[in-house]
C-alpha cells in the first residue's frame, strides 16, 4: 500500500485475505497511513491510495436472499470504508454459456 501512495491499489480475492492483513486496511482506508514497528523504531508511512477490491460470494454463488455483507463474509466495519460497492452477477443460462464458450474456442481453433 505504501508503494501505491498517490495511486491505486487493486486487490483480487479480497475475501481470501487474512484477518491481520485486513486490519492493516482499516488504518489505511481511515487515516491514509501505515504504522510500522521494527527493531524498536516506529515509523508512519503515507499510503494515500484508492483501493479497488474484488471478492467472491460465500460458496461461489451469490444468494439474493442474503445481504451483501452476509454474501461476501467481510466485516461491515471494513465494507463501510468503501465509497462504492458494485455487484456483478452472472445469471445461470446453460445455452448462453455454451454459445460464449464455443465463440471463445473458435477464436483459437479452426473447425
Amino acid at each position: 500500500l505504501v508503494l501505491s501512495d498517490r495511486g491505486i491499489c487493486c486487490i483480487d480475492e479480497f475475501d481470501k485475505m487474512s484477518d491481520s492483513t485486513r486490519s492493516i486496511l482499516h488504518e489505511v482506508m481511515e487515516q491514509q497511513t501505515i504504522s510500522v514497528a521494527k527493531a524498536g523504531i516506529i515509523c508512519t508511512l503515507n499510503a494515500r491510495t484508492s483501493v479497488l477490491a474484488s471478492a467472491n460470494p460465500l460458496e461461489s454463488r451469490y444468494n439474493p436472499r442474503l445481504s451483501v455483507v452476509e454474501n461476501v463474509q467481510l466485516p461491515p466495519t471494513l465494507l463501510s470504508r468503501f465509497d462504492l460497492i458494485y455487484l456483478v452477477l452472472d445469471r445461470c443460462d446453460a445455452e448462453s454459456d455454451r454459445r460464449l464458450a464455443n465463440h471463445i474456442v473458435s477464436l483459437y481453433f479452426d473447425g
